[in-house]
């Protein structure tokens, strides 16, 4: 598959010293900003050495995450809860 067929990825954040990919910004009836992340993880299988990757999903304060320089955020959805 040509890379051109291919749909853009999410510009990534920085959460928890670990890179994440932001999918959304969320605006609460409080007006707090809470932010939907995904990132890659593995898990190592016990007795073997074998690890399984899998992807962890969250919705966080929008505080909790930090923007990457370089990154384009402009497409970024922004939605209300």
């Amino acid at each position: 598959m040509p890379s051109s067929d291919l749909p853009p990825l999410p510009p990534l954040v920085a959460y928890r010293h670990r890179p994440a990919w932001l999918r959304a910004w969320w605006l609460t009836d409080l007006g707090v900003w809470l932010a939907d992340i995904y990132w890659a993880d593995s898990r190592p299988e016990p007795d073997t050495l074998d690890n399984r990757m899998f992807i962890v999903e969250r919705r966080v304060p929008a505080e909790e995450v930090a923007r990457v320089d370089g990154q384009d955020y402009s497409r970024v959805p922004r939605r209300h809860t």
